[in-house]
């Protein structure tokens, strides 16, 4: 994964879809202007903040509560934490040492069902994939790829997307406290540092009353965060377009 900042992010974002290396980017407004996500290292030619091999996602199960109870929770887990407390649970795995089967016919299933597994059999069939490979796939699958459902209840276009890049020692108290969240929340880490991208109401997400403490706005909470020491440092990007590719 790369975080550039480029003279003229637009004009790199559309280079950046012809280069068939990279899977993903994003054009962002924050800490970096351009996220790539490549399949192997390449020579980036902008200003690169923080760079390094990705781990494992790890993907929130939205609780079913409002906005306001969600953040009234997360106020009180912050107000209660305690280090002396504080248990690892190594939600962030990673596998960089690891080798598994996988031939052609599994990546061509791979990049059949990326984005969609709800896609019917016979079109990936048709193309020389017997029903015992098939299978053989999707049984494994838990073992060789993340499997992700998000959840948006109010359309994705609803929320602003925010991407946190926080240096912590407490990466597991993080990752339970933006679970609370009533929308999907994703995490991985790149070297030391934690990576969080959430899915805000806008009204929550840019409120300028930070005398207010009895507000319940997600800059507060950074700032309670800072306070208790839980986090050392953050950053933030809000991702304006994307685009992931069909590999």
């Amino acid at each position: 994964m790369y975080f550039v900042n480029f003279v003229n992010p637009e004009l790199d974002f559309l280079r950046y879809r012809k280069d068939p290396r990279v899977t993903y980017h994003a054009k962002t407004i924050g800490f970096a202007n351009i996220w790539i996500i490549a399949r192997e290292k390449i020579d980036v030619d902008g200003d690169i903040i923080f760079e390094g091999p990705r781990s494992d996602y790890h993907t929130s199960y939205a609780p079913h509560h409002s906005w306001v109870r969600a953040l009234e929770i997360m106020r009180k887990m912050i107000e209660e934490f305690d280090p002396g407390d504080y248990i690892l649970k190594k939600y962030i795995q990673t596998h960089f040492d690891e080798f598994i089967e996988w031939d052609e016919k599994y990546e061509l299933l791979y990049k059949y069902f990326k984005y969609d597994l709800r896609k019917p059999f016979a079109p990936v069939m048709r193309k020389g994939v017997s029903g015992s490979k098939l299978y053989k796939f999707l049984e494994k699958l838990p073992e060789t790829c993340t499997i992700a459902t998000s959840y948006y209840p109010e359309s994705l276009s609803a929320y602003e997307s925010y991407f946190y890049m926080f240096e912590t020692d407490y990466e597991d108290f993080l990752i339970d406290l933006f679970s609370e969240l009533p929308t999907t929340a994703s995490f991985f880490k790149v070297s030391d540092k934690l990576f969080a991208q959430v899915y805000i109401p806008e009204k929550l997400a840019k409120n300028t009353e930070l005398q207010l403490s009895k507000k319940l706005y997600i800059p507060l909470l950074m700032v309670d965060l800072l306070k208790k020491g839980i986090i050392k440092s953050k950053e933030y990007s809000i991702i304006e377009y994307s685009k992931g590719k069909s590999l």
